[in-house]
């Protein structure tokens, strides 16, 4: 039976993205804020019909992933598929570092242009195709009623254009805070957003959210 409910979600707070340091495929890890963002998600989606949850296998989505999973008795599991886009040479950089050392390749990412891929990085469009592919696989193949991904802002914002067009609460650039979710729902052969980027485990005495957006 494919799945008809999805909880897309960001990962929780890094110490890079409070620095506004450019994450791509690093490594990071969530800091002891994000532990506690997670940790109150956890506990907000603990008694929602969730089967599965899926994660990028990144570290900071894959900790963020862990009390979702345990709130539901599950283990999750790993989907490199969800990553965040690969931004090559500017991972790892402050905002003004990459201003000074790649300014051109700065001016070409910051121009929107889907098929222009920062050199070592990928393009939007690979990673709206790699993400989608493994959104389509788990949703259409689970044999239950609701799926949690766990992924990385820059990834979500690509995805639900794809997955929703046209839809109007999509106007503009969408912030995407640290585990902050999106409830999809399928009717038929379409998804329908019912939550867009909620964070009312946050603001209900959880933990602090980070809404920085430029620390890919």
């Amino acid at each position: 039976m494919p799945a008809n409910r999805v909880w897309l979600i960001r990962h929780g707070e890094t110490d890079w993205n409070t620095q506004h340091r450019w994450q791509g495929h690093a490594p990071t890890s969530l800091n002891a804020s994000g532990h506690a963002q997670a940790r109150s998600l956890g506990s907000h989606l603990r008694d929602e019909p969730i089967g599965v949850v899926y994660s990028s296998d990144l570290p900071r989505a894959f900790q963020t992933a862990q009390p979702i999973a345990a709130a539901h008795n599950l283990n999750p599991i790993s989907d490199p598929r969800f990553r965040e886009i690969n931004v090559g040479v500017f991972q790892a950089l402050f905002p003004d570092e990459l201003a000074e050392l790649y300014p051109n390749e700065l001016a070409a990412w910051r121009t929107g242009n889907r098929d222009y891929a920062p050199p070592a990085g990928e393009s939007r469009n690979a990673t709206t195709e790699r993400a989608m592919a493994g959104f389509s696989e788990v949703t259409d193949n689970a044999d239950v009623g609701g799926i949690a991904i766990v992924t990385h802002g820059g990834t979500i914002r690509l995805m639900l254009p794809v997955i929703c067009p046209n839809d109007p609460k999509l106007q503009g650039k969408i912030p995407v805070p640290n585990t902050s979710y999106t409830l999809l729902e399928r009717s038929g052969d379409r998804w329908y957003i019912v939550e867009l980027t909620a964070t009312p485990h946050l603001e209900d005495g959880g933990a602090g959210g980070n809404t920085a957006e430029s620390s890919l």
